[in-house]
C-alpha cells in the first residue's frame, strides 16, 4: 500500500514512456502523459473501482495532478485521466533549517570603538 500519496503532495515520474493511449478513429488520449523525471504536485487520490476508469487495476492508487489536466480530450474522445502510483514516487526535497531564519532575524552585533581609536 502507498503510504506517502497525499494531494499537494510533489512527487517524480519513473516511468520512461507511456503506451497506454486510448484511440478512437484519428481520436487519441491521453493527449499529455507525465513525462520521465517530471516534478508533479499530487490533485487528488483515487482506488481503482473509483478512478473512472474504464481499464487498470481495482485495487491500484491513481493520483491526478495540478500540472496535468484532469479531463482530456482529442475530437470525439473526452476521459478523465489519472496515472497509477506504482509509477511515481515522492520527490526528496531537503528540509529547510529553521536556523537560517533565525540568523536572518537576529539583528547584526556591531561594535563601538572609542572616539580616540580613530
Amino acid at each position: 500500500m502507498n503510504t506517502w500519496a497525499a494531494p499537494g503532495v510533489r512527487c517524480v515520474c519513473i516511468r520512461e514512456g507511456w503506451d497506454d493511449f486510448v484511440q478512437f478513429g484519428d481520436s487519441v488520449i491521453p493527449v499529455r502523459v507525465p513525462m520521465h523525471n517530471e516534478v508533479l504536485t499530487i490533485r487528488d487520490m483515487k482506488i481503482g473501482a473509483d478512478a473512472d476508469s474504464i481499464c487498470g487495476d481495482d485495487d491500484a492508487l491513481y493520483l491526478g495532478f495540478w500540472e496535468i489536466d484532469l479531463v482530456q480530450a482529442d475530437g470525439s474522445l473526452k476521459a478523465c485521466i489519472r496515472w497509477d502510483a506504482a509509477f511515481f514516487r515522492p520527490l526528496d526535497e531537503p528540509k529547510t533549517d529553521i536556523a537560517v531564519f533565525t540568523q536572518l532575524l537576529e539583528p547584526a552585533k556591531r561594535e563601538l570603538v572609542p572616539a580616540d581609536d580613530r
